[in-house]
């Protein structure tokens, strides 16, 4: 049950089994015990998101040496201070709730592993991203073709193109200024640039 639900009946359920006094002391004494962890629950919850982002950091490739170093390392910092947290709270928690902290941990430990296979996984994509834009930058380069912006180019005969749709297998760039002219560049499943039919009529 969600603890938006369980907190308040917890509380309701201690507090009628007593009268005046009584009843007033175990309120505040389990509305005190019970904010506390529930402020706990709430960091600890941020902090275990916090474990699995880190070690995706950590794990991943990047572009260049000088961005793998600072991500990896402010990846480390937050991996180690994310740890220390949940650790300390799921002890703290441990007092009221054994279950509990048994929780946070076993979730901990599940949300690192993610990370890590998640991290493993993305490497290879994101590798075949950098690869796949590197070609493409030097198959617009090899043909004369310039990009003026995202949408508009322009062919070393000096006409103007501007993006008219992308399919799985071509670009569509319509010419400006050109009546039924249109010209096409093909693509393969990964998104590589295969061929470029300059200039042709419809």
């Amino acid at each position: 049950m969600s603890i938006i639900y369980s907190v308040p009946e917890t509380i309701a359920g201690s507090a009628v089994r007593g009268f005046g006094f009584a009843f007033g002391r175990d309120l505040y004494s389990a509305t005190k015990k019970r904010s506390r962890n529930i402020l706990l629950i709430a960091v600890a919850v941020a902090v275990l998101l916090m474990n699995y982002v880190s070690v995706l950091w950590i794990v991943r490739n990047y572009e260049t040496t000088a961005q793998s170093i600072l991500v990896k390392l402010g990846g480390l910092i937050a991996f180690g201070v994310s740890y220390a947290v949940v650790f300390v709270v799921s002890t703290w928690v441990r007092e009221d709730s054994p279950e509990l902290s048994t929780v946070f941990l076993v979730v901990q430990h599940v949300l690192i592993l993610a990370g890590l296979i998640n991290g493993l996984r993305h490497r290879k994509k994101r590798r075949l991203v950098w690869e796949v834009e590197d070609h493409n930058a030097q198959f617009l380069e090899r043909h004369g073709i310039e990009e003026l912006d995202d949408e508009h180019f322009r062919d070393t005969e000096g006409n103007r193109y501007r993006l008219e749709d992308v399919r799985p297998s071509e670009i569509e760039l319509f010419a400006e200024g050109r009546r039924g002219k249109r010209a096409y560049i093909g693509i393969d499943d990964d998104g590589r640039f295969t061929s470029w039919s300059g200039l042709t009529s419809i």
